[in-house]
Parts: structure tokens; sequence; C-alpha cells
């Protein structure tokens, strides 16, 4: 488990991250990464050398004077990074590129340039100057299209080159099936000789393709040396693949190798076959493929546990919640809420009881946690991304969503509305549209926030959850310290001017930007995962639920806005006050239960207790500790509130 401090500084490593990434929205959208133009330019003159070079010797004349060219372009290409990269970082890297493009000019051997130029990608890597990967497996069915689309012609049926658009080309195409290009290629390298051509040569730049195709054409171009009928993937072997798409994706064939015969040295065909088996493999990303998975690494994790392996089997569980399960809790939380939320408390407990030890328990747990699953299996048995069944869950999920930050803002906009304080309201205003307008810019960048990954997703709602529940204690304690005041008209002349002071501005714009974010993120997410197949009623029905939430989340908000005009000034405040208090409970068993998910905090259930998601109640120690806790803490405030208002008016 993380500690508290560890766990905080990744929250805003978190946070920088998601601000960068939007902030450089429209730079990516206009041009390509020159990072990725270098990586790509390393991959090829690593992969290609031999061509030029052979035993110190030139061999192609046109080669070589490509290898030469692209070596000095590097120098240029990364000079112009000297402001974004970190200084110690550029020095070194521009040190390797002078070594690369000399060891060039010398003729060095293929395995020293290969060695220099792997190591400078991987260092892009490790800086994380570079951390492209799909979402989701790609379909090789889909990858199969477009190259027919748009390679064939020239790299022939079959990828030898021999296709008849290309016979007059020079340099002519390559041949996609070559042993060489195949071993020092990796899905990641296609995919960026796709994205960005290969200047000198025939090849464009195929800029018009999104991630998802990207991504698809690069896998199958690396599945085209193999049958993917003689070639099947054993199913222990799938679930560790599932889990490790980022590294397929970056690994060339060479380290892909390597790893399949460290990690699977009893596997009874050789490391070359397993490499076929993973390079066509394609799973389904739908519910039953997540719960076939999810039930594979349950009886791992049964024979970890008769093996007393516990803490490797609570960090497995902890995986599979959030990789298989999580995925799938919107989908649950709305057609068996019940279910949803029983399979969720019993991964919870799970961790638990192999925190402690107590193998009875956990196989228990285990056998509960597998019945449910296949309860669930039944449950999406029928009702897969038809047009109905993601509007429902679109309408119903968002409007749920939307509602929670929905009544933070109309109680600060009817009080706000009530003291004349337009120019508060304004910030009010310029919170939630900000936080809305990077929530519509995340889904078309839904890629890089669900690579965050679940745990970090989970630590992000977390934390953002607790710190609108601090802002809102605070806001209810300033709410009722108005609403007691003894005296009360003569209150409301003297200090409430002073209380809607400029001061306050970033706080409530805080307050309303961190809770309609974090319902943004999630709502994200959640229509990522509805279009998993991408299909158009799929897509329709999300578009149909986006538009009827939104009409809905209108109608509420003007209902509740023609309430509060009604209410008494003084009665005003005091509602307003308890519904900021509920709210702040709702939150912090939200925030404690997501970090707890995440693993980031301690899981003690409390039995007999029901969950109650849209209320934040869950049957933990920790999170209804965290609820006494702000009960608790208001009390005194109030109460420290009133004996002021008393004391100032006497005084």
């Amino acid at each position: 488990m993380e500690s508290p401090t560890a766990a905080y500084r990744h929250f805003w490593q978190i946070i920088l991250s998601v601000w960068y990434s939007t902030l450089c929205a429209g730079v990516l959208i206009a041009a390509p990464s020159e990072i990725s133009v270098v990586a790509n330019l390393l991959d090829y003159i690593g992969r290609d050398y031999p061509r030029a070079v052979a035993q110190g010797a030139v061999v192609d004349t046109f080669e070589y004077a490509e290898m030469q060219e692209f070596s000095k372009r590097l120098l240029g290409l990364w000079d112009s990074l000297r402001v974004a990269v970190p200084p110690s970082l550029f020095d070194d890297i521009r040190g390797q590129l002078e070594d690369l493009e000399k060891m060039i000019g010398a003729k060095a051997p293929h395995d020293s340039i290969l060695a220099i130029t792997t190591r400078i990608r991987n260092s892009f890597f490790e800086a994380k100057l570079l951390q492209v990967a799909p979402v989701r497996w790609p379909s090789l069915q889909k990858g199969k299209s477009l190259y027919q689309r748009y390679c064939q012609s020239c790299h022939g049926d079959q990828g030898y080159g021999d296709g008849p658009a290309g016979v007059a080309l020079q340099p002519p195409p390559s041949d996609l099936t070559d042993s060489l290009f195949q071993l020092l290629s990796s899905p990641l390298s296609v995919y960026n000789t796709v994205r960005l051509g290969v200047e000198g040569t025939a090849m464009p730049a195929f800029s018009q393709l999104s991630e998802e195709q990207l991504w698809a054409l690069a896998f199958f171009v690396k599945a085209l040396p193999y049958d993917p009928q003689k070639t099947r993937l054993p199913r222990y072997i799938q679930d560790s693949i599932l889990t490790r798409l980022a590294f397929i994706s970056r690994s060339d064939d060479r380290t892909l190798l390597q790893w399949l015969s460290t990690h699977f040295p009893k596997e009874r065909r050789g490391s070359r076959e397993l490499l076929a088996a993973v390079r066509t493999f394609e799973p389904a990303n739908t519910p039953e493929a997540y719960l076939n998975a999810a039930e594979r690494a349950l009886e791992h994790i049964i024979e970890q546990v008769h093996r007393q392996q516990y803490a490797v089997a609570s960090q497995k569980v902890l995986t599979v919640y959030l990789e298989m399960i999580e995925p799938l809790e919107q989908f649950l939380q709305v057609q068996a809420p019940g279910l949803g939320s029983r399979i969720e408390r019993s991964m919870l407990s799970l961790r638990t009881a192999l925190e402690q030890e107590d193998s009875e328990e956990a196989l228990v747990l285990l056998s509960d946690i597998r019945a449910a699953l296949r309860e669930a299996r039944e449950v999406f048995a029928e009702q897969i991304f038809t047009f109905g069944f993601t509007f429902w869950m679109a309408t119903a999920i968002i409007f749920r969503e939307g509602l929670e930050a929905l009544l933070i803002i109309i109680v600060i906009l009817s009080v706000l509305r009530r003291l004349d304080a337009h120019h508060l309201r304004s910030f009010v205003h310029a919170g939630w549209l900000s936080a809305l307008s990077i929530g519509v810019v995340l889904w078309f960048f839904a890629d890089a926030l669900i690579q965050m990954g679940a745990r970090d997703r989970e630590l992000l709602e977390g934390v953002g959850a607790l710190v609108a529940v601090v802002i809102l204690i605070y806001v209810g304690f300033w709410l009722h310290q108005s609403s007691t005041a003894a005296g009360w008209q003569q209150f409301v002349q003297k200090r409430l001017p002073t209380l809607v002071s400029q001061k306050n501005a970033v706080g409530l714009f805080i307050l309303v930007f961190v809770a309609v974010f974090r319902e943004a993120a999630e709502t994200v997410i959640f229509l990522s995962a509805l279009n998993l197949e991408g299909t158009q009623a799929a897509q329709n029905g999300i578009l149909a639920g986006l538009t009827t939430s939104a009409i809905a989340l209108g109608i509420t908000a003007w209902v509740l806005q023609r309430i509060s005009q009604r209410i008494p000034f003084r009665r005003l405040f005091q509602l307003s006050s308890v519904t900021m208090v509920i709210l702040a409970m709702v939150l912090a068993g939200k925030g404690i239960h997501a970090l707890q998910e995440a693993g980031y905090i301690s899981v003690l259930p409390i039995p007999g207790v029901m969950d109650i998601p849209l209320l934040g109640i869950f049957a933990t120690v920790e999170t209804m500790a965290a609820q006494g806790g702000i009960a608790l803490v208001t009390f005194l405030l109030w109460k420290l509130a009133t004996r002021r208002s008393v004391a100032t008016v006497e005084g």
C-alpha cells in the first residue's frame, strides 16, 4: 500500500499531466510531435542500416547517403527540442546522436548502430517523452481492411513489396514479411512510419487516419508473416498478455522473444511459435471477454492462496478489479445495481482477507465472486451495445453523474443571486464552463485519459472528491454562520457585503471546477467504454443519450432555481448550508472508496450494512469514519459559529 505522501504526490503528477495534455491539444492536432519524428528516424536507421553497409563497406550508395542525411537531420530536430527537454537529458541524447553520426560515417557494424538507436529510443520512454500505446487491443480485421485500401497497391497482397504501383518506385517498397524487418520493428515503429511517412521515399504520411486505425494497421503489419489459423495463444498466457498491451506495442520481435522465453520457459511450443501467437492474438473487446479474463485470473489467485502467496494474490486481486471488473462497473450499476455492489464489496473484502492471511475467508470470497461473475455474464447476454442499450446507459449515467455537480452549482448560484453578488456568480460560471470544456477536449483525447490506467484514474477521482469536501465544509460553515446570526437584519446590512468580497471568488471557482471536472472525466471514460465496438448503433445511442440527459439536467436546473427564488432569504441560507454538508459527506464516502479501490487505503468491511453508492455510503470502517468525522467537525464548527454570532450582537 502506498503512503499518503506518495499518493498525494502521485495525484498532483496526474493533475499536471492532464493539464499539460490539454494545453498541448491544439499543437498535437496541428502537427506530429518532433519527438515522434526523431523516434521514427531512429527506428528506420536501426532497421535499414544493413541495406546500406555490410562488413564495413557500402553496399548501396543511395541507402548509405540516406543514412547520412537522416543522422544529420536527427541532430537538427533534436536541437529544436532544447526548450521542451530537461537540460541533462538533452545534452546526453545529443551526445549520443553525434556519436551515431560519426559511427555511420565510419561504417560501423550494424550491431553497434542498432544498440545506440535502441538506447536513445528507450530513453524517451524512460523520461516519459514518448508515451504512445493503444487504449484497447487493436482489431486485426480492421487492420486488414485498411491495409487493402492504403498499402496493398505498393506492398502487395501478402506484403512482399511486389504491388503493381510499387514496381517503378525507387527505393522500392519494403518487404513487410522480411525476417530482418520483422525482427527489428515494433508495432510502435510501424505506427510512426504510417503516421509520419518516410522522407525521401514514396512512403507518404497517412495523417488522416485515426489513432485506432493507425494501431490496427500497425498490429496487422506485424501479423503479416503468420497464419492466425495455425497460431493459438494458451489462456494462461492470454491473461498475462492482456495486461501488457503497452509493452507489446513498443517491443520489437527480439525483445518479445526474450520476454516470452524468460516468462514461459516450460511452454511446450518454442518462443517463435509463441511470438506468432502473440502477434496474431486478438481478444474480443466485450463484457464477456472481460469476464472471461477475470474468471481465469481468479483461478490463478486460488492457486496462489493454496500456496500461501498472499501478497502476490492481493496485488493480483487489485489488478483484476481495476483492469477487468472496473470497466464494467457502470454497466452493472444500471443493469443490476445489487450485483455490481456485491462484486465490488467482495473484491474489497478479499483484499482484506489476503492482507490478514486468512486463507479460509479468502477462498469463500473467491467462490462468491466467481458465482457473481457468472450472474453478470447472464446480465450481459442479451443487451450488448444495441441502440436502446447504449441510449439508456448513457442517459442514466450522465444524468446521475451530472446531478451531483448540478446541486452544488444551483445552491451557490441561488445564494449569490439573493446577495446580488454578480461578480462571484461569474466565477461560478467560469468554473463549470472550464471543467466542461476540458471534458469535451478529453473526449477527443480519451486515449490519453484511459492510458493513465484505472489506478491513476481512481486516485484522481478520490483526491479530487476530497478537495471538494474541504471547500464544501467551508462554504457550509459560511452559510450557517450567516443564517444563525442573531440580529439577522443587522447582519445582512453590515456583515454580508464583506463576506461576498473578491477573496472568496477563487474558492468558489475551484469548488465548482473540481465538482464538474471529476464527473466529466468519469463520463468520458464511461462513454468510451460504451463505444467499445464502435458500431453506428452504439454511437447513435450515445449521442441520443447525451442529448437527452443534457435536456433533463437543464430542466432540473430551471426547476430548482424557480424553487429557490420562493424560499425566504434566511431559510435559503439554512437549507443551503445543510445541503453543502450532505454533499460533502457523499463526496467523502466516494473519495475514500475510490482510494480503497486503487489500493491506497486499507479496507475493513462492516458486516450487515448495505452499500448505497448514490449517497456515498459504503460498508467499510474507513468511509464511515471519514463521514462521521465530517459530521463531528461540522457540528463543532456550527456551534462555534452560533456562539460567535451571539457574542458579536451582544458586543
